[in-house]
């Protein structure tokens, strides 16, 4: 598997909706270009259709709607600082208006990201700034070798909370759809 790779972004016109070429998948971060591997292992894409699946019948006629991995996520360019594009595995968006045609605009209302040795760091320090800085209410972080997730909310003053870590035989309580939870036994099975 490719492993990605950082470099310097060059400038792109700010009405940028999606792609640095077909079938390029491409991550911006305070700065810097992370170029995504194309072929995701299968375990990975086991535990993301089990997530989706939970989340997209959580959601039902709530107004809110799931997506996945290629999906970009644009954050707003505070003054001052660099534009941030990311590709979570999934993503949760409860304002219509801010999906657009390849991606969503502004701050979802919840992000999952399912660690790899490649986006270990990326997912769990620089994603994780990030998704608060940008007001993410709800950031998981799936840990596949360990079958735990992370979940991060946002407390009263826009800063993550302490995280809970969930083990495979938990239900986790969706803050973002009120009533959903997952079941973490169908993620990991046994």
């Amino acid at each position: 598997m490719n492993s990605p790779t950082a470099k310097r972004p060059t400038p792109r016109a700010k009405d940028e909706l999606s792609g640095w070429g077909i079938g390029e998948r491409v991550e911006r971060i305070g700065g810097r270009e992370y170029r995504l591997p194309t072929s995701i292992p299968r375990r990975h894409r086991e535990i993301s259709r089990a997530l989706f699946v939970q989340f997209h019948a959580h959601a039902g006629d709530t107004g809110c709607a799931v997506f996945y991995a290629p999906f970009e996520v644009r954050f707003p360019v505070p003054r001052g600082k660099e534009r941030n594009v990311v590709q979570p595995d999934l993503v949760l968006v409860c304002d219509p208006a801010k999906v657009g045609r390849f991606g969503c605009r502004g701050a979802p209302d919840l992000i999952v990201e399912i660690v790899t040795s490649q986006t270990y760091h990326r997912d769990t320090v620089e994603k994780l700034r990030l998704y608060e800085e940008m007001g993410v209410a709800e950031y998981w972080i799936v840990f596949p070798d360990r079958e735990t997730i992370a979940v991060h909310r946002l407390g009263g003053r826009g800063v993550y909370a302490k995280p809970r870590t969930y083990t495979k035989t938990a239900a986790v309580q969706v803050a973002s759809l009120g009533h959903g939870r997952i079941d973490l036994t169908a993620v990991f099975p046994a």
